[in-house]
């Protein structure tokens, strides 16, 4: 039997006078049953949050299993189109290139086929003389060119030693 305490007493502010003992030892196992069914009830709220906070660091684990996955599928993808893109553009100047080359062989082609139509129809005295004139020119240049190379070459002299007396005072 169970004793009833003055704290009891004291919780309630009433005492338990006036009923009986079976009545109290009922009342105190509804407590006891109550009581037993809260810590059940908590035991179970913990096993539940515990029980839910695995599934949640599971579920976050997956997700982080599968952002890597897309990340790593896309960084791939990434890798293979600049790869693509590198080598549609190896092509295009390949393809440029050989443009260009088609282009200036056609002008050369075209300027020679020029040239002799031109030959055909110039006496041959007016073409030499058009040929010593412009050769005559060329040498002319030459000589024209070799001078001022060498003016610019004293003055770039000049001008070092210029600066090299002025840096030793």
């Amino acid at each position: 039997m169970v004793c009833v305490s003055s704290s009891c007493k004291r919780k309630t502010g009433k005492l338990w006078t006036g009923l009986s003992v079976p009545q109290i030892c009922h009342g105190l196992g509804l407590i006891a049953e109550l009581q037993t069914s809260v810590c059940d009830s908590k035991e179970e709220a913990v096993r539940l949050q515990q029980a839910m906070e695995k599934q949640l660091k599971e579920v976050n684990a997956r997700w982080d299993e599968e952002r890597q996955t897309i990340t790593q599928n896309a960084e791939q993808a990434n890798k293979a189109l600049l790869e693509k893109v590198e080598n549609l553009q190896r092509q295009l100047h390949c393809a440029e290139k050989k443009l260009l080359s088609k282009e200036l062989e056609s002008e050369e082609r075209v300027h020679q086929e020029y040239e002799e139509k031109i030959k055909g129809l110039m006496p041959a005295d007016l073409r030499q003389e058009l040929e010593d004139t412009i050769t005559y020119l060329k040498a002319q240049v030459r000589n024209y060119l070799v001078k001022i190379n060498k003016i610019l070459h004293n003055s770039a002299e000049s001008y070092n030693q210029q600066q090299m007396r002025r840096n030793h005072r």
